[in-house]
């Protein structure tokens, strides 16, 4: 059984506003539904990001229901302006495997 199974047709959806990532899998399908008036279940992608674009989760509908993937960067932001476009598959593959680590975020301190 493949629980990931994007199609290559699949559209990226990049949410216009930075989020609290702690937001979870109710605040997310509700801001997918309402916002951008698509449904989770359409095979689709949704990219949400924090304002220092650092952060980064990503819905979509996988075998038996919603699934989030996520990726914080150490160093460096997410080379993606927050404007409501739609990518590619490949063109989030870029994005996800190619920060910009010109640009430093604060270091993580472990507790």
């Amino acid at each position: 059984m493949k629980v990931l199974n994007l199609s290559s047709k699949a559209r990226v959806y990049v949410y216009s506003e930075p989020i609290n990532m702690g937001c979870s899998f109710p605040k997310l399908i509700g801001l997918v539904e309402d916002q951008l008036k698509q449904s989770v279940t359409s095979g689709d992608l949704y990219v949400f990001m924090n304002k220092t674009l650092d952060y980064v989760k990503i819905l979509f509908w996988a075998v038996g229901g919603p699934c989030i993937l996520s990726k914080r960067l150490i160093q460096g932001c997410f080379d993606l302006k927050l404007n409501g476009k739609v990518l590619s598959i490949s063109g989030l593959q870029s994005v996800l495997d190619n920060p910009n680590i010109k640009r430093l975020s604060a270091p993580i301190v472990a507790k």
